[in-house]
């Protein structure tokens, strides 16, 4: 569900917040550390850069360094920032103009699950990817039953969704 460039921007992010210096680092060097293309990831931290997600300084000691913390970082703001929201999320389905109620009903489900995939997004942030001890679906909420719960119904919801 992520594109390679998601991929790239997150763990460069995870990068950046694991340094406890306030230095800036240059692109080439991240590329390096975590292994991407140098080039496509400078083009990538300059998007975050301008969506303030990171700092960036130009000159001898310039580079980038992260601009929040990583609970501060919504990974809904990454994806946005280099382009990489599901397209549904800003024009859903539509099928008002079809006759058809088992389209109707398909674009109905379609836009409940793209609602509940921008929500889990927007209420996971780079702690939560960070936080190895987290459940594989993770929450603002640092509690274990409230996550639990939260699971079971995502997993509740996605059934009915599913379900003809």
């Amino acid at each position: 569900m992520l594109t390679q460039t998601s991929r790239y921007a997150l763990h460069a992010l995870i990068h950046l917040t694991q340094k406890p210096d306030d230095d800036y680092h240059q692109a080439c060097r991240i590329a390096e550390r975590i292994k991407v293309p140098a080039n496509y990831l400078g083009k990538t931290l300059q998007k975050l850069a301008r969506a303030r997600l990171v700092d960036s300084q130009k000159g001898l000691h310039g580079g980038f360094r992260s601009a929040l913390l990583p609970e501060q970082v919504r990974i809904y703001d990454v994806l946005r920032a280099i382009d990489a929201l599901p397209a549904d999320f800003e024009q859903p389905c539509d099928c008002q103009a079809e006759q058809t109620p088992e389209l109707q009903c398909l674009c109905m489900r379609f836009n409940r699950i793209n609602k509940m995939y921008e929500q889990l997004l927007k209420e996971t942030t780079l702690a939560d990817l960070m936080n190895e001890d987290e459940p594989m679906l993770h929450t603002l909420k640092a509690d274990k039953q409230i996550a639990d719960k939260q699971r079971t119904g995502f997993e509740g919801e996605m059934q009915k969704v599913l379900s003809i």
